[in-house]
This record gives structure tokens, sequence and C-alpha cells, in this order.
């Protein structure tokens, strides 16, 4: 079985043959791993910046290959995509990294293995690590026999494609640059303990699905039952701030449906969810929870996108609401883009404990603030509030006397 040190000796393999200096990260191929399974290898590193064989196993590794080199730039309108986007890979990564990039425990793994082989760490990209990406996950140190034997087959056959690179180019081996025209790349599989080409390797089609829930049919027949409200504008969003339920557990990236009304300022306080497919029952349960709690039911719901749609589809079929699709939404991007903001701002405060410490500070404020300053407050910022209580980010004795200051529902 592969251990840690091998992966350490092929990558140290890897810093002396340097193949990023003659192919590209579009210059993708596949490689037939140990467990029969397909993956899709990208050298990266030419561009100057980040230093790595990112391996893309399967159709669901390709596919989030594929939206990383196509996704757009960051678009105001659209905060939380582009982040979505750069959280949705699926890969893992045999990384060339500065010291300063490394946990402590990466970098003491590293420094024992050089130590007891010789090895001195010099110039940029010196330190290897050996990363997973998961959608919606945490960069997390690969730990799985599966993972390691995988990534260890994908730097072999680098390797080898290396060797070849003296001689041929990227283009007279049959490796073209990735576009929507090509649909296969050339296949490397183990002959006689060496990786060779042996044909081609059919790239999957780009074909999304989204789940929908299954309503619970007892929650929807008491929002049901309440005075119809207006229109509700709703996208499901990945926030980006990882978050952590257990020490030693991956940290994820929660998902939230977003709410808020047409014509106003008011945000549904819905809670998060950690896995948008495998809890979309329980967001959906949450959605109508919160109609429940402010004790209305939408006339119309307008969702952003396709998978929004699907998500409200059933919900709105259940408690006789429209549903309607567009991405024309003021008030959803304006309680979008200050959400996002605090977010971001949030996680450059200077580490989660910091956070925390403003939160109870704000928290402090408000429980000393008159009922005329509270008056002012901004309907997102009270609305964010309540979902920290809902969500139990507060004391219980600090949630129950601001939810009372704030006489929230």
């Amino acid at each position: 079985m592969l251990t840690r040190d091998d992966l350490f000796a092929i990558a140290f393999r890897y810093k002396a043959a340097k193949p990023w200096k003659k192919l590209w990260d579009t210059d993708l191929f596949a490689v037939r791993l140990p467990d029969g399974e397909t993956g899709y290898v990208s050298v990266m590193g030419r561009g100057g910046e980040h230093c790595a064989i990112g391996l893309y196993v399967g159709d669901a590794g390709f596919l989030s290959y594929r939206t990383i080199m196509t996704m757009e730039h960051d678009d105001d309108a659209h905060p939380f995509r582009y982040h979505e986007r750069l959280m949705g890979q699926n890969c893992l990564q045999l990384i060339l990294d500065d010291r300063d990039e490394l946990t402590d425990k990466e970098y003491d793994a590293a420094k024992e293995y050089a130590s007891r082989h010789g090895i001195r760490f010099a110039g940029a990209n010196a330190f290897p690590h050996f990363v997973r990406y998961e959608t919606a996950r945490y960069p997390w140190p690969i730990s799985s026999g599966t993972d390691t034997a995988s990534l260890y087959a994908a730097a072999e056959a680098t390797l080898a494609l290396s060797d070849m690179l003296k001689t041929k180019s990227a283009a007279e081996l049959g490796i073209r640059r990735m576009n929507d025209a090509i649909h296969k790349v050339p296949l490397m599989e183990p002959v006689d303990g060496r990786y060779v080409f042996t044909g081609h390797a059919t790239l999957p089609d780009p074909v999304v699905t989204y789940p929908a829930p299954t309503v619970n049919e007892l929650t929807a027949r008491r929002v049901r039952k309440l005075p119809v409200d207006g229109e509700w504008q709703c996208e499901v969003v990945c926030v980006p701030e990882a978050l952590q339920d257990e020490e030693g557990q991956v940290p994820y990236f929660p998902y939230l449906l977003m709410c808020v009304r047409a014509g106003g300022h008011q945000m549904l306080s819905t809670q998060l969810v950690q896995d948008y497919r495998g809890d979309i029952d329980e967001m959906a349960e949450f959605f109508l929870g919160a109609f429940l709690k402010e004790k209305i039911r939408p006339a119309a719901l307008v969702a952003r996108d396709e998978r929004t749609r699907v998500l409200l589809a059933p919900i709105a079929k259940a408690i006789g609401a429209g549903l309607t699709v567009s991405d024309d939404l003021p008030e959803l991007v304006d309680a979008q883009q200050d959400f996002f903001s605090a977010v971001l701002n949030g996680m450059d405060g200077g580490g989660r404990q910091d956070e925390y410490d403003q939160l109870l500070i704000l928290m402090d404020d408000i429980l000393e603030s008159t009922d005329e300053e509270l008056a002012t407050m901004p309907e997102q910022l009270r609305a964010a509030i309540k979902g920290l209580i809902e969500n139990g980010i507060l004391p219980d004795d600090l949630a129950r006397a601001v939810k009372k200051k704030l006489k929230l529902k």
C-alpha cells in the first residue's frame, strides 16, 4: 500500500522535472487510475502562481474542472455565484507551495521527510503538500488510501509525459488546449509498469440536474391557512465562510435560501444547511417554517435561477403560491450585496474568535440601545440577528434577551 512517503518522493521528482514549463493548465489528458476510474489531469504553474498537479476524478471531477475554466469574472450583481464556483472544485492536488501556505502539520511532515532523505528546501514553491478539494468544502489534507493511490498515479503519468515532452511537443502527442469543441482527450494507462498513451477518453456531457424537495404536507397545510402577503424574491446561495461542527471535521461552506420581500427590504429568516443536495428537504422545511413564524403566506415566489426554481416548484404548488423566474430582482441583489460584504468583512476581522467577540459586543450595544435608536435598525440586520438566534449561534440567555429587546417573533 502506498504511503505519504511515496507521495513526498514523487513530489520531489515532479519538482525536479518541472513539467509545468511545457504544459498549460488547459492541456488536459486522462489517466486510468488504480481503481479503474478515469482521472483528468491538469498541470498548473506555467502562469507562475499556483504550481500543482490537479487530478479531477470521474464525471463529477471533470465537470468541476470545466466550471472553473469557463467561469466568468466576479460580478457585483451575483456576489455569491463566483465564489461558489471557486469552491466547487472536486479534485486532488499535489501542490508545491511556499512555507506560509502550509499548515504546521503539513510543514512538519514535509520537513521530517526531507530530513530523513537529505533534501534541502530552497527557492519558491519548495514545499509539497497534498490536498483534497470537494464541492462546498474547505481544502483539506488527503487521508484515504484511495486518494493517495490516485494522486500518485496521476503524478507517475505526468512524469512519464514529461519524459515524452523532451522530444515532442504536447500538440505532437495529441494534447490540445481545452475548449467546448473538444470531446476526447488522450488517455494514459500503465503498461509494463510505465504510463503510456493507449487511446482516448470521451469527456462527459456538461449536464447539470438539480434536486427537488419532498414537501411536508402538514407544514404546507398550515402555511396555506395564513393571510397572503405579496411577492418574495428567492435564490439558493452558498455562503463563502466555512463552518466546522466538530474538531477534525472538514469545514464546509453552508447553503442558504435567501428570500426578500419585493418592494421592500424585509429578509425572511431562513436557516443554513450543510449540504444543499443532501439537505434539500430540510431547506424546504426551514423555508416554510420561516413563513409560519412570520404568520404570512407568499402570494408569489420569484426564483432567480433554475436551481432555485426547481427547489421552489413543489413548495409553491403545495402552498398555492405563484412561481416565476427572473434575474431582475433588485431587492434581492441589494440584500445579497449587504450580506456578502458583511461575511467578507467578518472573515477579514482577525479570526473566528475575534469575529465572535465583535458579535457579542454588538449584542451588548443592542441591549443598551433605546427603542428610538433600534427603530432605525436596517431590516437586513434585524433579519440577520434573528437568523443567528434561530441557528443557535448566541448563548441562550443572550439570545432570549436580544430577542425580547428587538421584539422578534
